[in-house]
């Protein structure tokens, strides 16, 4: 009805849908000549999701992960950004800007494949949040002081 291009939401909703529609027999249903993209984040996008999401559409799913507080997309495939297609079970590569690193307990750089806390080296780009209203004491805690010269970003990977 009002021919939208691109729709953002929570893979969550999409799971959702794809329990009660596994076959995608609703999405059919409706046009979607105008949809170019499905934007997906909030929690990660499930390989299988994501499959199921390209297969009914037609379209490209892009999952991208970010919080409140960095303003805008963290990582993501970046249309039009060479090197950056989408990829199922990923939210893909850093977004210029950004250093995504992953330290362990210490506060030491991990290598690949190896798990521990998702940390943004600083300084932030700008659009990311500086204080927290009222409580700046409880920023510096929340997201500064875990691991000095890092925004603590509270995920791991």
């Amino acid at each position: 009805q009002y021919r939208v291009n691109a729709l953002f939401c929570a893979p969550t909703a999409m799971r959702a849908i794809r329990k009660e529609d596994p076959d995608g027999a609703g999405v059919s249903a409706h046009d979607l000549s105008s949809l170019r993209q499905l934007f997906l984040a909030g929690e990660k996008l499930d390989s299988s999701t994501h499959a199921w999401l390209q297969t009914v559409t037609g379209k490209a799913v892009h999952d991208h992960w970010w919080q409140t507080e960095t303003g805008w997309p963290v990582t993501a495939p970046c249309v039009g950004l060479a090197g950056s297609a989408a990829r199922p079970g990923s939210s893909n590569r850093a977004v210029p800007g950004y250093h995504v690193r992953v330290v362990d307990e210490q506060g030491q750089l991990l290598g690949p494949n190896q798990q521990g806390a998702i940390v943004i080296a600083l300084p932030l780009p700008p659009g990311c949040s500086q204080t927290l209203w009222g409580d700046h004491p409880r920023y510096l805690q929340a997201y500064l002081q875990t691991y000095p010269g890092y925004y603590h970003t509270g995920d791991g990977g």
